[in-house]
């Protein structure tokens, strides 16, 4: 026998765990866990944590809008957004069973919502850009100014991504030259 709570509301117990979440994840993953508590899960506000189950997550997650800048719903949701939705139940129910708020997690029971790629069979394999590809990139990269043909120059010649090339600073760079080398003789 477990004690369960009939009476902690998924809005408050939500806002308490965004609380927790705030001091311990990157701020974008806050802005999206944040949207998704006081937007997508705002009609369930009310609705005790306990009385939850697969079924309404999933009808939840499927019945999912984006919105516009005015708060206006624009159509269903994208498959990332549900996907972070997917997260953020998870994680509520999952710190909602630790506090012995409720028996079990109701998402374990809900598959997270798949790229509609993988649906219609698109391999999610990557491949090298050919040498045409390549020079492509480049020069419509250098028709925007050398700053941005140099960004991609370097993209393409080390496979960062532009956050890294973007943060590197030049005592970052190694020339794979250790002390006592003499490189290029």
């Amino acid at each position: 026998g477990m004690a369960v709570s009939k009476t902690v509301r998924l809005g408050p117990y939500a806002e308490d765990w965004l609380t927790i979440k705030k001091a311990n994840c990157d701020p974008s993953t806050y802005r999206g866990y944040m949207t998704c508590v006081r937007r997508h899960l705002k009609p369930y506000a009310n609705k005790p944590v306990n009385d939850f189950t697969p079924t309404i997550c999933r009808r939840i997650l499927n019945q999912m809008q984006s919105y516009n800048q005015k708060g206006e719903p624009t159509g269903p949701a994208s498959i990332s957004l549900r996907r972070t939705l997917h997260t953020t139940l998870n994680q509520i129910f999952k710190n909602a069973l630790a506090d012995r708020i409720i028996p079990s997690n109701p998402m374990v029971a809900v598959e997270r919502p798949s790229p509609k790629d993988n649906e219609i069979g698109v391999s999610d394999e990557r491949g090298a850009f050919t040498v045409e590809q390549m020079q492509s990139m480049l020069s419509t990269a250098a028709a925007m100014g050398p700053a941005i043909g140099a960004i991609w120059w370097w993209r393409l010649l080390t496979g960062m991504r532009q956050g890294e090339i973007l943060g590197a600073s030049l005592e970052d760079l190694s020339f794979g030259v250790s002390d006592g080398d003499v490189p290029y003789g």
